[in-house]
């Protein structure tokens, strides 16, 4: 007896459906993919390759001014540091770090969800 393919019987013939479902998955990345492309590429033209108005060219020569410029001199509010302080605070709430001893006993959100312990009643901002 013959083993049925893993990945399951292959389609017999390319139906309207499949191809209709193909075109709306290209469209909608497309839809999503060119925002991105779009600001990469503004971001590494200079202002007088910008000012042209040919939005999807690839610029004549890469300018990384800009992104320095973001790096460590752009505003927020009233200081003028960059953005480098705000993304490295991302990165460190965004890796995990290891437990110590002291983290181990459940958050307060954990037992406030479960019903907290015996004599123990939840915050508000639970």
């Amino acid at each position: 007896m013959a083993r049925p393919h893993p990945n399951g019987p292959k389609p017999a013939q390319i139906t309207a459906g499949r191809i209709g479902l193909y075109v709306f998955l290209v469209v909608a990345a497309l839809f999503f993919l060119l925002p991105l492309y779009t600001m990469v590429v503004t971001s590494l033209k200079s202002m007088d390759e910008i000012r042209l108005g040919q939005i999807f060219a690839l610029p004549a020569t890469l300018d990384f001014s800009a992104w320095a410029t973001a790096w460590s001199g752009a505003c927020m509010g009233t200081v003028c540091v960059g953005i480098r302080s705000g993304f490295w605070n991302s990165v460190a709430i965004t890796l995990p770090r290891s437990r110590s001893r002291s983290s181990s006993a459940p958050s307060t959100a954990m037992r406030c969800r479960s019903g907290g312990r015996a004599g123990q009643t939840c915050s508000s901002a639970c």
